[in-house]
């Protein structure tokens, strides 16, 4: 409002008026302020990290959806091109991302309708994928050797998990394409960073103990630069394994988050949860 009371007029402006270098000052800002962003797209983004590497090209910015998914976001502040289109689809294919996001002030017809064409195509991958993945759940949870987790609802996500008594440790199941682990996630939340390193620290301060438990090696993750930590155990066969061979590795997959749950569980109580 002026000083007379009356309300101002919105005006457009050209965005390099605001933001004179797309990498240096837009992508910047936007990724301190990405709940604008958020707003827009109607997508809860967080965890939102520049420059990362694809092959050769360095993307934008990558982000974590709600179910922890990977989204890509590429900044166009002018009129959109085909080496922009082009990174687009690689990022999306490379990061294997559930999303992406083009940001471009002036987008042309012929790259509107490529987008299009390629969401349409990704989206029937993505609903074979997912539905894929929820029969994988299906499968392992009607296990009875499964039981710390019958309770839970399959889903379509790469990965569930049952809380271990303690807030933000975890037990959980992941899958990929061709492989699968059990876990131990460590994630207390937003500003819990050096909360999640100190549990993971004093974790792997009984490594030995712990994988004489387990009956064998284990993946102590400080997961660098990320808020989370992970111990792990990868085992051969994902969701893309022949339906025949799912059995067996379900035998190998549930014994194994058992024996985890058996060897970590006893020492949850005295973990010292403040890093302080």
């Amino acid at each position: 409002m002026n000083e007379l009371g009356a309300i101002g007029r919105l005006s457009r402006v050209p965005l390099r008026e605001v933001w004179a270098h797309e990498a240096y000052d837009f992508t910047r800002w936007l990724q301190d302020n990405i709940d604008v962003l958020t707003s827009a797209i109607g997508i809860g983004l967080e965890n939102v990290e520049r420059e990362q590497s694809a092959g050769a090209f360095n993307i934008d910015l990558v982000a974590e959806d709600e179910a922890g998914a990977k989204v890509i976001i590429e900044n166009q502040l002018g009129k959109s091109d085909h080496d922009h289109l082009g990174k687009v689809l690689t990022y999306l294919a490379a990061m294997n991302a559930r999303a992406a996001v083009w940001i471009v002030a002036d987008p042309r017809p012929e790259h509107v309708a490529a987008v299009t064409k390629a969401v349409a195509a990704q989206n029937r991958e993505f609903a074979q994928r997912y539905d894929l993945r929820e029969q994988w759940w299906v499968n392992l949870l009607s296990r009875p050797d499964a039981h710390m987790h019958k309770h839970l609802t399959p889903g379509r996500y790469s990965w569930i998990g049952l809380s271990s008594g303690v807030r933000g440790i975890n037990f959980n199941y992941a899958v990929r394409q061709h492989d699968c682990q059990v876990e131990v996630y460590i994630d207390r939340g937003q500003d819990c960073d050096d909360e999640n390193r100190h549990i993971f620290e004093q974790l792997a301060a009984r490594k030995d103990q712990f994988e004489e438990a387990f009956g064998g090696p284990l993946q102590w993750e400080a997961l660098e630069g990320k808020r989370a930590c992970r111990i792990s155990h990868a085992i051969d066969g994902g969701y893309k394994t022949d339906p025949e061979g799912w059995d067996e590795i379900h035998d190998t997959l549930v014994a194994a988050m058992n024996r985890l749950a058996l060897a970590v569980r006893p020492c949850l109580p005295s973990l010292r949860l403040d890093s302080r």
